[in-house]
């Protein structure tokens, strides 16, 4: 009965772990205690002198109002130019929506008077209604026509106005 897996009293319990390990791992654990109580008091000294007044933005009150005052500016100049774009923007519709009235229109008596002079029989008061019809149509591409200009002369004293405003902004 020498060999069981009993412990006796006449058997020495050993020691299955070296002293060497013990001494690395008390190191280690020695070592993070040392950096937590480090941190624990790096935070309560900063805290600390935070809120003494030791902090380096007490002083910028001034500072502080010159950048809400630059930032208050800045947002009423987006306003603005959000308002005219809006605005701009409304007008195009506008505009698009007259073009398109106008296109149907002039699509409408376009197909009006190639009715009238394809057909072979048609008589003197339909080749009379085209005539009407052809000059009511030239009128129209008058009309758009001086319209075009003024626009492209509108749009190119605006493009002056930005560019100076661009040039302005960057000085």
């Amino acid at each position: 009965m020498a060999n069981t897996n009993y412990p006796s009293a006449s058997q020495q319990p050993s020691n299955n772990t070296p002293s060497g390990s013990n001494g690395g791992r008390n190191l280690i654990i020695g070592l993070l205690v040392a950096a937590l109580l480090g941190t624990w008091g790096f935070m309560l000294w900063n805290k600390n002198s935070a809120s003494e007044g030791g902090n380096a933005f007490s002083g910028t009150d001034a500072q502080t109002e010159t950048v809400m005052s630059e930032s208050d500016s800045l947002r009423q100049m987006f306003n603005l130019a959000e308002m005219r774009l809006d605005s701009i923007t409304g007008a195009n519709n506008n505009l698009q929506g007259e073009k398109t009235a106008l296109q149907k229109e002039i699509d409408s008596r376009k197909s009006e008077i190639n009715k009238i002079l394809s057909n072979n029989n048609a008589t003197a008061a339909d080749l009379k209604r085209a005539r009407q019809l052809i000059g009511e149509l030239n009128g129209q591409i008058g009309r758009l026509e001086a319209q075009v200009t003024q626009l492209k002369g509108e749009n190119q004293e605006l493009t002056a106005r930005n560019t100076h405003l661009t040039s302005e902004k960057m000085c």
